[in-house]
């Protein structure tokens, strides 16, 4: 129990008291066993609301997921299956359970078409490869309307590119070589811009 007493080192005389707490075998006693207003009181609503804390932050990081959609990038969210929006650079959370978010890379991309064998309208046979830069301008269509986009760019320049040599002879071909590549263009980029690419 606490009682007064002068403290030491203060010369005598001196009338400064100071309460010196001595805690005897009964009071620590009572620090185990759980009484009221003791320390251990005091600090276990503490721990409990720090385990508490702990294991929602653990149930909140299983339920919840973080998507990064970067500035070259658009995102498509699913909701139970079903398109929802396209979502633009940012940092996104969802439920992976009910939610996915796909994304999609809109930067320019090449594409190229190695060499093919190609009959011209005269009948000679004609090596011919092509390349050409696409751009996702409009994502949600670019995957919803078809399940391979690239694949659709691939087989749709292979198409432009055959149609373009087999309509003119081996002469005309050699003497318009300029003119073939804004005819490739128009064929292959009309299908291509209701793709959203």
């Amino acid at each position: 129990l606490p009682h007064r007493s002068v403290l030491r080192g203060w010369p005598r005389g001196s009338r400064v008291l100071a309460l010196r707490v001595q805690a005897p075998a009964s009071t620590l006693w009572s620090l185990r066993a759980g009484h009221p207003s003791t320390l251990i009181d005091v600090m276990e609503p503490l721990w409990v609301g720090l385990l508490v804390l702990v294991l929602a932050a653990l149930v909140y990081s299983q339920l919840v997921a973080t998507v990064t959609v970067y500035e070259y990038e658009r995102g498509l969210r699913f909701h139970r299956g079903r398109f929802d929006r396209v979502l633009g650079p940012g940092l996104y959370r969802h439920m992976p359970r009910y939610t996915r978010i796909q994304k999609v890379d809109v930067r320019p991309t090449q594409v190229a078409v190695p060499g093919q064998e190609i009959l011209s309208a005269d009948g000679v046979a004609v090596k011919a490869s092509v390349a050409a830069t696409y751009r996702i301008a409009a994502p949600d269509r670019a995957l919803l309307e078809t399940g391979d986009y690239q694949g659709a760019i691939y087989a749709q320049l292979q198409l432009a590119l055959r149609s373009a040599i087999a309509a003119l002879p081996v002469e005309e071909l050699l003497a318009r070589r300029a003119d073939i590549s804004s005819t490739l263009q128009t064929e292959a980029a009309e299908p291509l811009r209701l793709l959203g690419i």
